[in-house]
């Protein structure tokens, strides 16, 4: 699938009107991207996976320089890992990287687990496999139950630009990865935050109830959009 054109978006309350647009990364955009990640994912929580520290920032660095390149997080596993899909949006202004999203392309037969889709972090003291197992761990169980090996899209990571925001780029992100799922007739999975939640009803997504699946609770919102051709 072909990048989204250029898009101009007004910003809010002002008549100026902000140009960016939906590109494949480069390796030299990730010391921008890792810029964007530290901006937006600020939370106690988000910090104790993405610690905001020179060791994090390595391991942020060369996480995603494997995200781009789409390089295998973790070679010699025994099962294929979920191919890696990345889109940034870039200010055509400045040039810079304002936002990304990160998919996974979940296949039967692929690894599952959330260590297929992070790089190892043994040489990072300030990430703990603890803590990592804490929040991904009841997640990733979830989403195998919902999709029962059903092959579907993940959004896996979605993060602005604090200056960029209510401009529709996050939408159009999300928008992009919609697209890419109806092309291929797949479903698509992520975890939303409880703010967030309400931006992905409005482009399809739906909150799915996994008590009757569970006791395990993820620390997010599970939500499905239906493929186009269910």
């Amino acid at each position: 699938m072909a990048d989204a054109t250029p898009a101009a978006v007004e910003s809010s309350g002002k008549k100026d009107r902000i140009p960016w647009k939906i590109e494949t990364p480069t390796p030299a955009d990730v010391s921008d991207i890792v810029d964007v990640q530290w901006n937006a994912w600020t939370s106690e929580r988000m910090q104790s996976l993405f610690p905001h520290t020179a060791s994090g920032r390595v391991y942020s660095e060369r996480d995603h320089l494997l995200n781009v390149t789409g390089q295998p997080k973790r070679p010699g596993s025994d099962k294929p890992e979920p191919k890696t899909t990345m889109r940034v949006v870039r200010d055509v202004g400045t040039g810079k990287v304002v936002a990304f999203a990160v998919w996974r392309h979940m296949r039967p037969g692929d690894d599952w687990g959330w260590q297929a889709c992070w790089s190892e972090f043994d040489d990072i003291p300030d990430i703990k496999l603890e803590t990592v197992e804490e929040i991904f761990g009841p997640s990733r169980r979830v989403q195998g139950l919902l999709m029962d090996g059903r092959e579907h899209l993940m959004l896996e990571a979605l993060a602005t630009l604090d200056t960029h925001r209510a401009r529709g780029i996050g939408t159009a992100l999300v928008e992009w990865g919609n697209a890419y799922a109806d092309e291929r007739g797949l479903p698509s999975f992520l975890l939303a935050s409880p703010l967030g939640k309400a931006v992905y009803e409005k482009v399809g997504f739906a909150v799915e109830d996994v008590s009757h699946l569970t006791d395990e609770k993820p620390f997010s919102v599970p939500m499905v959009r239906p493929g186009k051709r269910e």
